[in-house]
């Protein structure tokens, strides 16, 4: 057997570093995730994910990360996932309810939705039911 390097195996303790120059004053937020986050999604799209909460007013890294990672369970990923969101300077965050207003939307969604496979089911079974003239 002839021995290899590090950076030749399929999984190496070599990292992929990309060296960056900073710009306080554009520079919003750095996004550090492992490969279920960018299984399901580009980095673009990473990207955008995280600007739409900070957009929608979610200032609580925290919840930031726990939506952003249930976003990749519902797109389907299979892998572990972590995902680290450091906000920086330039960062500002907008109006509204942030993770916990997407919660409450998807609840009511579904609860709407659920209503209305009930109100289906039961047409169903009106109509399958014999007529009593």
């Amino acid at each position: 057997l002839v021995p290899s390097s590090p950076g030749d195996q399929k999984v190496s303790t070599i990292p992929d570093i990309v060296v960056q120059t900073r710009s306080a004053a554009r520079d919003e937020f750095l996004v550090v995730a492992c490969d279920g986050i960018w299984d399901v999604q580009t980095n673009l799209e990473g990207v955008r994910m995280v600007a739409e909460l900070f957009e929608e007013g979610e200032a609580d890294l925290g919840l930031l990360c726990e939506e952003c990672l249930d976003i990749c369970l519902r797109r389907g990923s299979k892998d572990n996932m972590t995902v680290l969101v450091v906000r920086l300077e330039a960062q500002t965050i907008g109006d509204g309810g942030g993770v916990m207003a997407r919660r409450e939307r998807r609840e009511a969604e579904a609860k709407a939705a659920a209503a209305g496979s009930d109100e289906r089911k039961r047409k169903t079974q009106d109509s399958d039911s014999p007529g009593w003239s």
